[in-house]
């Protein structure tokens, strides 16, 4: 008699289900999977500060506001890209400081500078906003007849600061539209308008208002200074408002910010952007300096 010795059952090993990482998509080769991202971005330099008053020498212009620069980039493998937002400057300081920007890897950085202090008081022309990545010119400083200065020129958007007419000082140039000439004695220019971003819809880069040493003081929009001795918005890069003469003290700008579209969800972040889901992917806003990573 012969007897059948079943044989034993073999157990089957499936490699994906086997290997460690093997469900993930970058189980077998973590680098070849790097995620790439296509991005749309925004980068607004600091808005500069309203001109110093004294007494009786009528108003200060109004600061420029910060550049205002967009492109758009392919991003490349596990690269960290850096940004930097730039602070709002004092009427005694436009230095790069109010510097904002964005890059990182193969890519050339993109910089959005600061825009040009207001003239002080007393007959004074305007400043002229850095050039190449300046912003908006400074407002001239009342008395009568004194002119504002240009904006920061090519490869960046920044206009013209407006002028002195009687007493008032001039409104600071904008990212969108010239700074205002003052009408009178006491009527400071209006700050010149800013822009639409393309990636966020946000209004930014206005220019601060001129100061006046009556009581109609000039008026601005779009983060710029509105009335005697106001602060620009913080992170919008607005000018700060000149001073009605009364003190000699000057209006700081607004700080600046960035804005970054991505079709996909970013990895990593640092600097604690805000995240936001929007059509067609994701929208990053920072409003400090930090990096992100796809």
């Amino acid at each position: 008699m012969s007897f059948m010795i079943p044989k034993k059952p073999q157990i089957l090993y499936s490699p994906m289900l086997a290997t460690f990482g093997g469900g993930s998509a970058r189980g077998f080769n973590p680098g070849a999977s790097a995620a790439i991202a296509q991005l749309t971005y925004a980068v607004v330099g600091g808005g500069a500060g309203g001109g110093e008053a004294s007494a009786n020498f009528g108003g200060s212009g109004g600061g420029g506001a910060g550049a205002y620069r967009n492109a758009s980039v392919t991003t490349e493998p596990n690269q960290v890209y850096t940004v930097v937002v730039g602070a709002g400057q004092s009427g005694n300081n436009s230095g790069t400081t109010g510097n904002s920007s964005f890059g990182g890897g193969s890519m050339t950085t993109l910089t959005s500078g600061t825009g040009a202090k207001g003239a002080t008081n007393g007959g004074a022309g305007g400043n002229s906003a850095p050039a190449n990545i300046g912003g908006g010119g400074g407002g001239a400083g009342g008395w009568n007849g004194y002119t504002g200065a240009p904006g920061g020129g090519s490869g960046a958007i920044g206009f013209n600061g407006g002028g002195a007419y009687q007493n008032g000082g001039g409104g600071g140039g904008g990212a969108g539209g010239v700074g205002g000439t003052s009408t009178g004695n006491s009527s400071g220019g209006t700050g010149g308008a800013g822009k639409t971003c393309v990636v966020s819809g946000d209004r930014v880069g206005g220019g601060g208002a001129g100061g006046a040493q009556g009581i109609t003081q000039g008026s601005a929009s779009d983060g710029g200074g509105s009335g005697n001795g106001a602060a620009g918005s913080a992170n919008t890069g607005g000018g700060g408002a000149g001073n009605g003469g009364s003190a000699e003290t000057s209006a700081y700008g607004g700080s600046g910010v960035v804005y970054i579209k991505s079709d996909i969800q970013a990895a990593v972040t640092t600097g604690s952007p805000t995240e936001t889901s929007v059509s067609g992917g994701f929208l990053y806003k920072f409003t400090g300096s930090g990096t992100i990573q796809f």
